[in-house]
């Protein structure tokens, strides 16, 4: 998609019409790690205009910008544009949007889907009905825009200050919509100033799990235990099995306590009406949970299978609905916590025959079968029986 991107922006930069060729006044290099649409915004304030109409002066809404997840969705009509008119490099444009994960958060990233760890807003018209977007107030008051890193699911914390990150508005608890808004430390509907936002102390071994798992995001490859995992989507994989089990199931309470007891942790259950999806999930409720992932995953695989063999959570529990689970952990599960059926030996068929036999009874297979169960020695032994 970055090659559509391109062509994209070679057919603005050479355009007879300079409406088109010509760079914005305004036009400022995306700040590290910026998002797509925090960019765009910045520019449309510095422009003082607002983000509707230059949109529409220049894409005439097509697309439609301020209706879309515009950086899930990583349209190269967008993309090459914003690199055209703010005169940066197209590779720079498109590190801004979510699709430059693809690969590496995810094995293959679907634009304008639901992929993987990556936080959804819950777009409908302009309005936002997700905390998809999150921000830390100490890094507002040093720079005013959206990181990229803070759009993925396993990302509650700011190392730099140690805080949780916040997905909503102290004031009137409204998701963050910076589209509608006059500045992007503004909230739109009570106007407080986010960057007065609480400052909430975040976990200490979450610190230690999200930075481990950007590390692993930035090289593209890492290690889990004593396996190095090639491709680092393999370790994300991983994690969201292991939080989809802390998070969601008949059997997560009991192995949120197991871990609680084992490694300390908040166990309570989530709140009613709380997301089933992992990037649904609030701030609070992620961090929670990553912080009972975050033993399991620093001394694999042992903690994870006492924890699960305590809390009773097998393989069917854990697996049930990953289709190709990474080999790194289904090996471990495979193992260890997966319940195998019982085949009695000759001994103990011909015992609980005997033990029938000795009821005064008729002796019936189906009796036999209650007592040891069915295989194809139950038969032989049975028929064998009933022949003397």
């Amino acid at each position: 998609m970055i090659e559509e991107a391109e062509a994209v922006f070679r057919n603005w930069k050479e355009s007879p019409d300079l409406t088109r060729s010509r760079p914005w006044p305004y036009r400022p290099a995306p700040w590290p790690d910026e998002l797509l649409s925090s960019w765009f915004l910045r520019v449309a304030h510095g422009l003082t205009l607002k983000p509707y109409t230059l949109a529409h002066a220049t894409w005439r809404s097509v697309p439609p910008l301020l209706t879309r997840d515009i950086d899930n969705m990583a349209d190269p009509r967008i993309v090459g544009v914003m690199a055209a008119k703010v005169d940066v490099p197209v590779q720079r444009a498109w590190e801004t949007t979510l699709a430059a994960y693809d690969g590496k958060l995810v094995e293959r990233y679907a634009p304008g889907g639901r992929n993987a760890w990556i936080l959804q807003v819950g777009v409908r018209h302009r309005v936002r009905g997700l905390g998809g977007l999150q921000y830390c107030p100490v890094c507002f008051t040093e720079h005013v825009y959206f990181r990229r890193a803070w759009r993925v699911g396993f990302v509650t914390t700011c190392p730099d200050h140690g805080l949780r990150l916040l997905d909503r508005c102290d004031q009137c608890g409204s998701t963050l919509e910076p589209h509608r808004s006059a500045a992007l430390h503004l909230c739109p509907r009570c106007g407080l100033d986010l960057r007065q936002g609480s400052l909430i102390p975040a976990s200490r071994r979450v610190i230690e799990l999200q930075r481990r798992a950007q590390s692993v995001l930035a090289r593209g490859w890492g290690h889990l235990g004593g396996q190095i995992l090639g491709w680092s989507h393999l370790y994300f994989d991983t994690l969201r099995i292991v939080v989809k089990a802390l998070s969601f199931g008949v059997r997560s309470q009991a192995l949120r306590n197991a871990v609680a007891r084992r490694h300390g942790g908040d166990p309570s259950s989530f709140p009613k009406g709380a997301k089933t999806s992992i990037e649904q999930m609030c701030v609070g409720d992620r961090h929670r949970v990553l912080d009972l992932a975050a033993p399991l995953m620093k001394a694999w695989p042992e903690r994870l299978v006492e924890a699960c063999q305590e809390a009773r959570m097998w393989r069917s529990w854990i697996l049930h609905d990953a289709h190709d689970p990474p080999f790194v952990i289904a090996d471990v599960i495979n193992e260890h916590l997966t319940l195998r059926f019982y085949k009695p030996s000759t001994q103990e068929i011909v015992a609980a025959l005997a033990y029938l036999q000795g009821t005064g009874r008729p002796v019936l297979k189906a009796d036999l079968m209650r007592l040891v169960g069915d295989c194809q020695e139950v038969n032989a032994i049975f028929q064998a029986h009933a022949i003397r």
